[in-house]
């Protein structure tokens, strides 16, 4: 690695003079700094994590703290374009991501001492296990936090309006004659219960009342939970005309189970998914769903989470809603 005496030597200049002129000092002549920053960057100079870090009081380093029941969350297209678009943002603006766990060379530790002990500038929060102990310990702490699928939170949040998305998907749905809808919810998380309880207050602005008997729940991104869902609403003396589940995925798990059970969709049943996944668009018949702009979600997130690390105290905490749009599909019948 070139080192600043290097530089000084190639340029016949002090290592003082060379400082200066990387960290724009106003007490050089600017040909003279021009000259010292051209030959670092063809030499291959670059500043050092540690002492740049002592001399910002930042380490640039950022922490994301994905913890979901589902093993399989992270390649699930919602999770991972969230992700994507997050670290791009995060390397666009000279940080380093690093995910969080509760390991550490073989030592245990909870999700915030992992955090203080990289010194982390700051955290996101993305699709976490909200309900979990460990991040329930961490959300009091004040770390610079955003976090994306968290309702209830003092910290910055970004996520999809679920109130609008539902208004949208059953005014589509209602549009087409349907009146018995059930709603298969994911099972066991902060973001299921919201869901949960947009879609039904929906239903009540509507004036659609949802038998308890209509609803069911099942893991997310889950298709055997989904499948036995799926069982128990055909299986009732007045079945459901459509079938709302908790992601494109999952609703992937009730289309196959209804194919099995000898239903034709949407001739017999009709399905809505959630996410907008790309697969749910390869899909034959293509599902009806909701797109989350998963790109725009990750991209605030990190925007968000920059300001509050360099602008402490600038503005409150606030949840961030990102707009989506409904995929009309081929999945709901007109009845």
């Amino acid at each position: 690695m070139v080192t600043i005496r290097e530089i000084a030597e190639y340029c016949g200049v002090s290592t003082a003079t060379v400082s200066k002129a990387l960290n724009h000092g106003t007490d050089i002549s600017k040909a003279t700094a021009l000259r010292i920053r051209t030959a670092a960057q063809n030499l291959g100079y670059y500043p050092n994590s540690a002492a740049l870090s002592l001399k910002t009081r930042h380490s640039h380093n950022i922490g994301l703290l994905t913890q979901l029941r589902d093993q399989n969350g992270l390649l699930h297209d919602f999770v991972t374009l969230v992700i994507n678009s997050f670290q791009a943002t995060a390397e666009q603006n000279g940080y380093d991501v690093t995910f969080v766990s509760e390991n550490i060379r073989g030592n245990t530790m909870t999700y915030l001492e992992h955090c203080r002990y990289r010194n982390f500038d700051g955290v996101a929060l993305i699709c976490a296990d909200f309900l979990s102990d460990s991040v329930r310990e961490f959300m009091t702490s004040n770390i610079p936090t955003v976090t994306v699928d968290c309702y209830d939170t003092k910290h910055y949040s970004v996520m999809t309006n679920n109130q609008e998305a539902y208004a949208t998907l059953l005014d589509h749905v209602m549009a087409l004659g349907h009146r018995r809808i059930a709603f298969v919810g994911g099972r066991d998380s902060a973001i299921a219960d919201l869901r949960f309880d947009c879609f039904m207050q929906v239903c009540r602005s509507r004036g659609l009342s949802v038998p308890k008997e209509y609803i069911h729940s099942a893991f997310y991104n889950d298709l055997v939970s989904t499948a036995e869902a799926t069982r128990q609403l055909v299986k009732l003396p007045t079945p459901p005309t459509c079938i709302f589940y908790p992601d494109d995925f999952a609703c992937m798990g009730g289309m196959q189970e209804l194919y099995q059970q000898g239903f034709s969709v949407p001739k017999d049943m009709s399905v809505v998914g959630f996410d907008g996944i790309r697969l749910s668009q390869i899909l034959q018949p293509r599902l009806t769903t909701y797109r989350q702009n998963m790109d725009a979600i990750g991209q605030r997130a990190m925007q968000i989470l920059r300001d509050a690390i360099e602008q402490p105290g600038i503005t409150l905490p606030q949840k961030h809603y990102i707009p989506g749009e409904l995929i009309t599909g081929e999945t709901v019948a007109r009845i």
